[in-house]
């Protein structure tokens, strides 16, 4: 005996359907056209190559500023504080008046060198200060 359920199936599947008249097709086709299109904002940001290129691009122009900031120097460059340099510089001086350099040395590493501000170096300050 056959299942009903599997009966109804068999017919429906032989029947033939009629076809669609043809104003129901201009229909359904001039609706389908009213949809928008997608615009190219859309298909750039849905596209996986886009966003990857767009992080690419996001990471390389943080790195290129951190790299000109300084952020990526490397371990061999050494850095002098002004403080060192201006002790460097009244050692020199100092020898120049015709102290001995191991004299020198030891009279400067006993003072205390405090960098300069902008406005302390500045050639009106030098000029107050005379």
């Amino acid at each position: 005996m056959n299942d009903p359920k599997t009966d109804v199936e068999t017919r429906l599947r032989r029947l033939r359907l009629a076809p669609l008249p043809d104003e129901l097709k201009r229909r359904v086709m001039a609706a389908a056209s009213l949809a928008p299109r997608a615009s190219w904002r859309d298909r750039a940001w849905y596209s996986r190559a886009w966003r990857v290129a767009a992080a690419c691009t996001l990471l390389a122009v943080v790195v290129v500023d951190r790299w000109s900031a300084g952020a990526f120097r490397t371990g061999g460059e050494a850095t002098v504080s002004p403080a060192a340099a201006e002790r460097t510089w009244v050692t020199a001086g100092v020898a120049d008046m015709g102290v001995p350099a191991e004299m020198a040395a030891r009279l400067t590493a006993r003072a205390e060198f405090v960098p300069l501000t902008a406005a302390e170096t500045s050639d009106d300050a030098r000029a107050a200060m005379r």
